[in-house]
């Protein structure tokens, strides 16, 4: 993290926010740089919970089982507070990071 490091921001890639860096740019590296690949699925069933369902069961890609909601929530939280510590850092202005700039908006009821 070049930018964390010239703010000298100590990064602790094992532990949160930071540890979501590592899997992010990995799922990014494999869906940018895609390779087919064959994926198999061994594993023991007893015989009384076999059924029809069981084999049609979908095998997955380790980027394919990353794609969760709960990682998704983490992953956005975890990168919104690196953000956060960055700005807190340098000082920016203004103070929000995600300030998106003033809006207005107005409306008007006709009876007609």
């Amino acid at each position: 993290m070049f930018i964390a490091e010239r703010l000298s921001v100590k990064i602790e890639y094992g532990k949160r926010p930071w540890q979501v860096t590592k899997h992010l740019f990995g799922f990014r590296n494999d869906i940018a740089h895609g390779k087919s690949q064959i994926i198999k699925l061994s594993k023991i069933v007893p015989h009384r919970s076999f059924s029809d369902i069981r084999l049609g069961e979908q095998v997955r890609t380790e980027w394919e089982k990353y794609c969760t909601k709960i990682n998704a929530q983490k992953a956005r939280e975890d990168v919104e507070a690196i953000i956060k510590e960055l700005h807190k850092k340098e000082k920016f202005k203004p103070d929000y990071p995600f300030f998106t700039g003033i809006q207005s908006h107005s409306a008007t009821y006709s009876n007609e």
